[in-house]
């Protein structure tokens, strides 16, 4: 997509974006006409309480209505928004995600979601769109155990004949167990495989009250294990961070030497979020302060200028 001097190139298969420019005068690319991304909720219903969750969602929260959710994706596929980030609550949950996967291949956007719980995986209909049009599948983990779920799911939504698969990375919150419980996530997350995303503490939902646990060393525990094995292992693809990691925990990707190209920090540059079920949309979903009324009826000029007064 070009947008302006700038080009962006999205690979649909792995989710990896390259953004450049050929004209050698042109200004640093610090923000995008079009979100390349959009974190869409689609309920706030989950069954799972889990004490840390920066969403406070409950069994009984409210679900989006999908003729919301569907007006929504058709005014981000007409803008040509890359992906979508499908969250909760606990999106397996929503009766419409099947239909909303489909939906978003129709329009020519990757959906991706997030998950905690592996019950989903009973859902034959679920099951055959996740395998036939999801990018990446977030599988929430705390502990070293938690991995099971990811494989689980990794194993039930392989397709051996295709070439694109869904991708499956562990998602851990930094802060929500001991650093040693961490420490033994991720050593295991590399025997076993598991790409891993670390996500930095929200305190906001249920963790405004949640005290997080002392992560003092975890720079060293990246460092030793990145030493020990160089580029991460045969068996370890990607360790990723979000951007309120990279807030909190910028320091530790500088004693890493990882490129300042590859980190971007602020929200609402190349991405932005819509809640669904309220109809709100603001520049991340963990800022709840900077959230406004989303016009549903002028879906696609609201939500573009929305993202441009980020």
């Amino acid at each position: 997509r070009q947008d302006g001097d700038n080009w962006v190139l999205f690979n649909n298969y792995d989710g990896n974006k390259i953004r450049f420019s050929l004209n050698d005068d042109v200004v640093p690319y610090t923000k995008s006409s079009v979100p390349e991304l959009l974190d869409l909720k689609v309920t706030d219903s989950c069954p799972y309480k889990c004490a840390f969750c920066y969403q406070g969602s409950l069994p009984e929260g409210k679900e989006a209505r999908w003729e919301d959710v569907e007006r929504i994706v058709r005014a981000l596929g007409g803008m040509g928004v890359f992906e979508i980030a499908i969250g909760g609550g606990e999106p397996t949950h929503w009766p419409h995600l099947a239909k909303l996967i489909e939906l978003c291949r129709e329009v020519d956007i990757v959906p991706n979601f997030t998950t905690f719980g592996v019950d989903w995986l009973k859902n034959e209909e679920l099951v055959e769109a996740v395998q036939e049009g999801v990018g990446a599948i977030g599988v929430s983990v705390q502990r070293a155990k938690d991995l099971n779920k990811a494989i689980k799911i990794r194993e039930a939504v392989s397709r051996h004949h295709q070439s694109n698969q869904p991708r499956i990375m562990a998602q851990h919150v930094v802060g929500s167990v001991d650093i040693s419980e961490t420490a033994e996530l991720l050593e295991e997350s590399w025997t076993q495989g598991v790409p891993m995303l670390l996500l930095g503490f929200k305190t906001t939902g249920f963790g405004a009250t949640y005290k997080p646990h002392d992560m003092t060393g975890i720079a060293e525990l990246l460092r030793l294990r990145m030493n020990s094995q160089p580029h991460w292992g045969a068996k370890f693809h990607t360790l990723g961070v979000d951007t309120s990691f990279v807030e909190q925990f910028g320091d530790v990707l500088k004693d890493l030497d990882i490129p300042q190209v590859l980190v971007t920090n602020e929200e609402g540059k190349f991405s932005m979020y819509i809640d669904g079920v309220t109809c709100t949309q603001g520049p991340s979903s963990y800022m709840p302060d900077s959230m406004e009324a989303l016009d549903i009826k002028n879906t696609e000029e609201s939500i573009l200028t929305a993202f441009k007064s980020y």
